[in-house]
């Protein structure tokens, strides 16, 4: 039998239907009445029904639904569920919702920035990594005091049983301040790099000037070597014991130093040490034992000379030079030496007088008659002539003598005059 329907009688309008569906229930056919679920208030409001995809119900916004049993395949639209302060249970094979497991089949969650609760995170034996978002990691709770001292050392100071110990990475960035690293016995790598322009955090002081926060504190080694220019010490009003000094001290030449440099001119209101003599109305030998050799103060007179003593000594003296000559020229001494004339003694065995001529130049370089003596001496005839003169009398180049019969002559005498001269070259 074929779907049918049932007529309605309405007066007002076209006659309605009720439409009926033919069904096999069983071995019998029967109709069943076809019934629309829709919104009373909108024709439009009808629930959809097809043969595939069954009652399709949009539940709304007013609406709560509780299954109690039963499967729900597929839900498109947001689904709000009450766990009714129970336990909620999702059946899904391929999300892991306890115990340990892999990234893949791990439920991924955020952590709500208000969170009050305890959050326990197990590395499983591995490492855990944190990212601090660049901010700071707050540890609530109690650290375990066998990795971790009871309180922990901050800021900088020394060291104490609350200083964690820590190994800096082999590829550590460079530090904005230096870090003191002290050696504590262990000796550096060889050709170790240092900071060579500071130390103690300050640039150090480099080349002659004077002292400020970067020059550095040394001590002098006692084994120092002689330095090539001299080390100026300031005493800076401290007493030194001149007896201490073992060694020669250099003075300097200037106008109000002690010392003066030879043939340097005076100069009025010069500074120096002057040396004292000692008044002597009569010459004494001041020596303890009259020792040789020993230092003797300058004996003044009671005038205000010098002594000096004019008397012949054992060792030293004059030199003599012994002869007889005429008009043959004759050099005193070593030839072209200069030298003084102390004293002579001459005898003229001629009857008449008889000249000794003194020339400063060697016997080869003077010519008689032409050459002028530096002084001539007239012996009378048959006499003689002697004179001893202690200061000498200086010849610059050389000592040489003549006899002739003028004072400046060239002509010899008849016989030779003998003289002794005394002289120092």
């Amino acid at each position: 039998m074929a779907d049918q329907f049932i007529a309605l009688d309405e007066p007002a309008v076209t006659d309605k239907k009720l439409d009926s569906s033919e069904l096999t229930v069983g071995a019998n056919t029967v109709q069943r009445e076809r019934i629309n679920i829709a919104d009373p208030t909108s024709a439009a409001g009808i629930a959809p029904v097809t043969a595939a995809g069954g009652l399709k119900v949009d539940l709304g916004t007013d609406n709560d639904v509780t299954i109690t049993s039963g499967t729900v395949t597929t839900i498109t639209n947001v689904v709000h569920v009450d766990d009714n302060a129970g336990s909620l249970t999702v059946d899904n094979p391929t999300i892991s919702v306890v115990g340990g497991g892999v990234e893949a089949t791990a439920q991924r969650v955020t952590i709500a920035s208000d969170s009050t609760g305890v959050l326990s995170v197990d590395d499983n034996g591995g490492n855990l990594s944190i990212d601090d978002g660049g901010n700071s990691i707050t540890v609530d709770g109690t650290v375990a005091t066998s990795n971790f001292p009871t309180t922990v050392d901050t800021n900088s100071g020394l060291k104490s049983a609350s200083t964690l110990r820590v190994v800096l990475a082999t590829d550590q960035p460079a530090l904005t301040n230096k870090l003191l690293v002290t050696p504590d016995s262990v000796a550096l790598p060889a050709n170790q790099s240092v900071n060579v322009n500071q130390l103690a955090g300050t640039a150090t002081s480099v080349n002659s000037g004077t002292k400020d926060a970067g020059t550095l504190r040394v001590v002098i080694a006692t084994d120092q070597p002689a330095l090539t220019n001299k080390l100026l010490v300031t005493p800076d009003a401290v007493t030194h014991d001149v007896g201490s000094i073992t060694t020669a001290v250099v003075p300097g030449t200037g106008a109000t130093n002690l010392g003066k440099a030879e043939d340097a001119a005076h100069t009025s209101g010069d500074a120096g040490v002057m040396a004292l003599g000692v008044r002597k109305a009569t010459p004494t030998d001041l020596s303890a034992g009259a020792t040789d050799a020993d230092y003797e103060p300058i004996q003044i007179s009671k005038n205000g000379g010098v002594w000096a003593s004019m008397s012949a000594e054992a060792q030293g003296g004059w030199s003599v030079a012994t002869g007889s000559i005429a008009a043959t020229k004759t050099d005193i001494g070593t030839a072209n030496t200069a030298g003084c004339v102390g004293g002579w003694y001459f005898y003229n065995s001629n009857a008449s007088v008889a000249y000794v001529q003194f020339f400063n130049t060697q016997a080869s370089g003077v010519t008689l008659g032409t050459t002028p003596p530096v002084y001539s001496l007239g012996i009378p005839a048959t006499s003689a002539a002697n004179l001893m003169c202690e200061a000498g009398i200086q010849h610059s180049t050389a000592i040489s003598i003549a006899v002739t019969t003028t004072r400046a002559g060239s002509t010899g005498t008849g016989s030779t005059v003998d003289y002794n001269i005394w002289y120092k070259q």
